[in-house]
């Protein structure tokens, strides 16, 4: 039995990173699902009542990114020098952002909600990351709603149609 289990749900989302790494280095751990259906009775176990979070040697770890720092550092991956750490953890911040502002665009029920600075930040790094790669967005059908309803602000439409080209 492994030290270290992963508790998430059947999806890959946030522990994806965590179990690609545990893979990678050859660090054995427990990928412990937990079915949709089950989560409301799990909830109450979970720190601060959400998942992912790591278990190990028996005591409960929560939090995405501290998470990922821990399995960083396990697995070899954290770089090797702390600039290098700060470097993982930027992007990996970077990234949670990123899919924070993804799943309240899949979640969101009131199509007429305002923009927030998340979907603006969003809408921005896809931009950069369209000129990069063309065909980023083909699995990605709610991003690139997200980035449709930005386009038809009245007022994102007028700046967009004004603003500089640059590369990023």
């Amino acid at each position: 039995m492994a030290d270290i289990k992963l508790v998430y749900f059947p999806v890959r989302a946030r522990a994806e990173p965590l179990r690609m790494a545990f893979e990678l280095s050859g660090k054995k751990y427990e990928n412990v699902i937990i079915p949709s259906e089950k989560w409301a009775e799990e909830k109450a176990n979970a720190p601060y009542g959400q998942l992912p979070y790591l278990v190990v040697k028996g005591k409960k770890y929560g939090e995405s990114l501290a998470l990922a720092g821990y399995v960083a550092r396990e697995c070899g991956l954290a770089g090797k020098t702390s600039e290098d750490a700060m470097r993982v953890t930027e992007v990996c911040s970077l990234i949670a952002d990123l899919m924070t502002n993804m799943g309240k665009t899949q979640f969101e029920t009131d199509e007429a909600k305002k923009l927030t600075l998340a979907d603006l930040a969003a809408y921005d790094i896809v931009e950069s990351l369209l000129k990069i790669n063309a065909d980023v967005l083909s699995a990605f059908p709610e991003v690139t709603k997200m980035r449709g309803k930005v386009e038809e602000n009245p007022k994102m439409k007028a700046y967009l149609a004004k603003r500089p080209q640059t590369e990023f």
